[in-house]
């Protein structure tokens, strides 16, 4: 048990972090926790600041607040 019920994983195409980010679907997904992951083209590290400039960013914050909403009601 990792103590975790679900897990957004919200990475770039052109992120540092991609292979790092899909092992952990991997892992998460083998310890059944509810895990998505959603790879954004183009995107660089934290392209989420980029709010609300960037259209890719206000969907990855709105799919952020969709989650927040789903597992704490």
């Amino acid at each position: 048990d990792v103590g975790v019920d679900a897990e957004p994983i919200q990475v770039g195409s052109i992120e540092t972090l991609l292979d790092d980010s899909r092992r952990l679907d991997e892992v998460a997904g083998s310890s059944d926790v509810d895990v998505t992951i959603h790879v954004y083209d183009d995107m660089p590290h934290v392209w989420q600041m980029s709010y609300p400039a960037f259209p890719e960013a206000v969907e990855a914050v709105e799919e952020l607040a969709a989650f927040v909403r789903l597992h704490t009601t």
